[in-house]
């Protein structure tokens, strides 16, 4: 397992831009591939308290394939974070 999976151990902001891997949330709350230089904005700090799995796919940018493969693949953390969020969508899905 990588060893962002929890938003507490985030790169410290500035050293390199992080990326949401995750699905895009209704009503663009959070979009797909966006990009957060210097730390997370607070809408997505709040997102992440009310859904954890939000922030453990939130990496840092050299990571974003990485996060996006192992995403598609069932049985990994990533696939069971992402349909976790989808879940929460109110939508399932198989696979990415």
């Amino acid at each position: 397992m990588s060893k962002y999976k929890n938003p507490a151990t985030l790169p410290e902001p500035g050293t390199e831009p992080l990326v949401y891997c995750g699905p895009s949330l209704p009503g663009a709350r959070l979009v797909t591939m966006s990009v957060f230089k210097g730390g997370l904005p607070p809408r997505v700090t709040a997102l992440i308290e009310g859904k954890p799995e939000i922030g453990r796919m939130i990496v840092p940018a050299s990571r974003v394939h990485e996060t996006r493969s192992r995403a598609s693949i069932q049985g990994t953390e990533e696939n069971r974070l992402y349909q976790a969020i989808l879940t929460t969508r109110g939508e399932t899905a198989n696979g990415v």
